[in-house]
């Protein structure tokens, strides 16, 4: 997917989220999308977590093939469970649009 897709797709998901709130009548709370690369990202060196990590695990979804362009289903679920929180971060892979987790912490 091609990074300008990639963007946009993610505007129009916040956009949309935003918008209609996050099912059962609850608003989504104030959260972010970061679009960026994957490897940089998630990297990690003798420290621990070079930028941020994924506050709990089950937000980690590197391994669940979650899309920012087929937001439906459990991936949908889990995206609007984490724009529930306070302060939610989401994380896109620039490159394919995977979505690897919320509650990233920075």
């Amino acid at each position: 997917m091609p990074y300008a897709s990639v963007e946009r797709q993610t505007l129009k998901v916040a956009a949309g989220i935003a918008a209609t709130g996050v099912g059962g009548g609850k608003k989504a709370k104030g959260f972010t999308f970061i679009v960026g690369d994957r490897e940089k990202l998630v990297s990690l060196d003798e420290d621990g977590p070079v930028y941020g990590h994924f506050a709990k695990a089950a937000l980690d979804w590197s391994s669940e093939g979650y899309n920012i362009s087929d937001v439906s289903g459990r991936c949908e679920t889990s995206l609007c469970a984490a724009c529930k929180e306070d302060g939610a971060i989401v994380i896109v892979d620039r490159a394919t649009g995977q979505l690897l987790g919320g509650g990233y912490a920075v």
